[in-house]
């Protein structure tokens, strides 16, 4: 939803109306503010998408390697200016379409998080 990201020209029209960025802000902003610990997940892949198979049948794998669109090293899968806090844990590079699995959550001790 970034203005410069690759969708916005073609939702434009319907963030402005929603708010949808501007609540998505206030809303992790409110978060802090009653002591919410944010976890963010970002997704990126390794530039020759190793980490993806061409034979798995995952149409949506197939059509990000063709555009090439992921890639860690790309701006796109950075945070959201406006959205960064030092005090959010973010999980940087998840190889999954599920924000629950292979994002570095698992096998961390509750002892860690500001729970």
């Amino acid at each position: 939803m970034a203005p410069k990201g690759e969708h916005y020209a073609q939702m434009e029209k319907q963030y402005r109306e929603t708010h949808v960025i501007d609540n998505a802000i206030d809303l992790v902003k409110r978060a802090r503010a009653l002591g919410v610990q944010v976890i963010q997940v970002i997704e990126g892949y390794s530039d020759d998408y190793r980490e993806l198979d061409w034979g798995n049948g995952a149409d949506f794998h197939r059509a990000q390697i063709v555009r090439q669109a992921w890639k860690s090293s790309d701006w796109n899968t950075a945070l959201y200016e406006p959205m960064k806090s030092d005090k959010d844990i973010v999980l940087s590079d998840r190889k999954t379409l599920n924000g629950f699995g292979g994002n570095g959550l698992w096998g961390r001790q509750e002892a860690e998080f500001d729970f």
